[in-house]
């Protein structure tokens, strides 16, 4: 007798910490710093942003569905004060870092103080330059921040009681819908290239990474989940390399975001599930404090680009990059142990009184707090 497919709510695996999500992150982050240092006609600073909306797809759905599983519910009040306070401290410190440069003559752009209100209240994506502060990259923060505002409540109310298999389906219905208007946008606007950062038209970036968490998860369905051969591994590599390679705009603007994320659907499943060298690559020191760092380098790096190379137009542009490199680490340190990891202990003081309350008359294990955005 065929058994029925277990549903997310079913899940009773608390989802641990996964050193090689902190490599990808670090890969991610160079990424993006490479191309802003001015390498973007051979870095794909771009792809930089893809991975990180899939990986965020992936782990905070990974959460929820672990959550679900192990307690019965969602707390709506812990996921946002989670969100809040990884997100919103260092983003704060960071907005204003940005003003001091500007008002001290280090970074020379002007600041337009109407544009300002959409950094801070992340709608930034739906207007076109001159941004608020100069040079802070807050736009794909506004993509991720709408689908954490309104995912956890799709996830409770409409995907925790199905199987992993029709909420990937519900999620690649989303994905197709995103794709069709990339395609119209496309097809009938004589500027199509805001669909680079529009929700609307980026949130399938985010969902490939739900479809990987509810199905065929390599962490929580081990033993089950889709395990890549090395054939498929080349296709999806061939795939990202033909998405970095074509530069037709109309199909980078379309089609490319979907190839890619089929791609890091077999690409994450590989190095969640991978042994060997690719394992102690992405589980190295040097990634995982890059990837430890990444939020406040992604934050800073190209206001401390351009602090030096403003300040310093004459010295080597190679020399230049590797003095804001150091610097923009020097600033992630000091923001991790100075705010994100207080912040970080406050998210675990305060998460246990609710959930101890919730799980009063429950004999599960807690929900996993070890793995975090």
């Amino acid at each position: 007798m065929k058994h029925a497919e277990a549903k997310l709510s079913d899940t009773r695996i608390a989802m641990p910490h996964a050193p090689q999500l902190d490599g990808i992150r670090a890969i991610a982050v160079m990424l993006v710093f490479a191309a802003h240092a001015g390498y973007a006609h051979i870095v794909p600073g771009g792809f930089g942003v893809t991975i990180f909306f899939f990986l965020s797809g992936y782990l905070i759905t990974s959460l929820l569905r672990s959550e679900a599983g192990l307690t019965g519910d969602i707390s709506f009040r812990n996921f946002y004060l989670r969100r809040t306070l990884r997100i919103i401290p260092p983003l704060i410190i960071t907005y204003f870092v940005v003003m001091l440069l500007c008002w001290s003559g280090l970074i020379i752009d002007p600041i337009h103080w109407s544009r300002v209100p959409s950094q801070f209240l992340f709608y930034a994506n739906y207007l076109t330059d001159p941004q608020g502060l100069p040079h802070l990259a807050v736009w794909s923060l506004a993509v991720e921040e709408h689908f954490y505002l309104l995912f956890p409540l799709i996830f409770a109310m409409v995907l925790r009681k199905r199987t992993g298999r029709e909420a990937a389906l519900l999620c690649a219905v989303v994905c197709a819908a995103a794709l069709f208007v990339r395609v119209y946008n496309v097809c009938t606007l004589a500027d199509f290239h805001m669909n680079y950062q529009y929700t609307h038209t980026r949130i399938d970036s985010i969902l490939f990474g739900c479809c990987l968490a509810v199905w065929n998860n390599p962490i929580l369905d081990r033993g089950q989940a889709y395990k890549p051969k090395p054939s498929h591994v080349a296709v999806a590599l061939a795939v990202i390399l033909f998405c970095l390679f074509y530069r037709n705009e109309r199909f980078r603007e379309s089609l490319r975001y979907t190839l890619q994320g089929g791609a890091l659907f077999v690409l994450f499943s590989f190095a969640l599930q991978g042994k060997g060298l690719v394992k102690k690559m992405l589980s190295s020191k040097p990634a995982q404090l890059l990837g430890l760092y990444s939020y406040s380098i992604y934050l800073i790096h190209p206001s401390a680009i351009k602090v030096f190379e403003y300040g310093f137009p004459a010295m080597p542009s190679l020399i230049r990059i590797a003095l804001a490199f150091a610097a923009t680490i020097l600033y992630a340190m000091a923001m991790y142990y100075c705010v994100e990891r207080p912040c970080a202990n406050l998210r675990r003081a305060l998460q246990p009184k609710v959930q101890k309350k919730r799980r009063s008359d429950r004999s599960e294990a807690p929900v996993a707090a070890g793995v975090e955005l």
